[in-house]
């Protein structure tokens, strides 16, 4: 059995940002508020979740932002951040700490942070702001602007 030795990289798995001249450092969570973290972004992206997770959710008093930023949070507010900012930097945190770094930068540089533009889902298509009318049966294609070819006359 190979033992891989994975120190370096599990050494710091925080998130530092700049913020109007101050480098705020936001804590990776622990385990039990990162499986929240990820509960809360299946929630938004229409998935079911376990009664536990939902449980789990419930039970924890504190809010999003709170949960995602943690520490960080009572730091940037005494900083004066405005709360936009902070918004943003918490739906950055949320996908960083969720999926990644490569699809929190690719949400933030598509505006799908700033409401711009609508969130990348984990296999990199853009979700859809309202699932209300999805379904799996395929429409028929439009007949629009196309003729019904025309049967012969009968001939006399």
């Amino acid at each position: 059995m190979t033992v891989k030795d994975l120190s370096a990289y599990l050494a710091d798995d925080a998130l530092s940002i700049p913020v109007d001249g101050t480098t705020y450092r936001i804590p990776s969570p622990d385990a039990l508020t990162g499986l929240k973290l990820m509960s809360v972004y299946l929630i938004s992206e229409d998935v079911e979740i376990t009664e536990e997770a939902a449980q789990a959710l419930a039970d924890d008093k504190r809010d999003y932002v709170s949960l995602v930023l943690g520490t960080a949070l009572d730091e940037m507010v005494a900083g004066g951040v405005s709360w936009i900012k902070i918004q943003r930097i918490a739906r950055y945190a949320l996908l960083f700490f969720t999926l990644g770094e490569e699809v929190a930068d690719h949400a933030m540089t598509s505006g799908a942070l700033s409401g711009e533009a609508p969130a990348p889902s984990p296999n990199g298509r853009r979700t859809r702001a309202s699932r209300a009318g999805a379904t799996t049966t395929r429409q028929a294609a439009s007949t629009a602007g196309t003729t019904s070819r025309k049967e012969p006359s009968a001939k006399r």
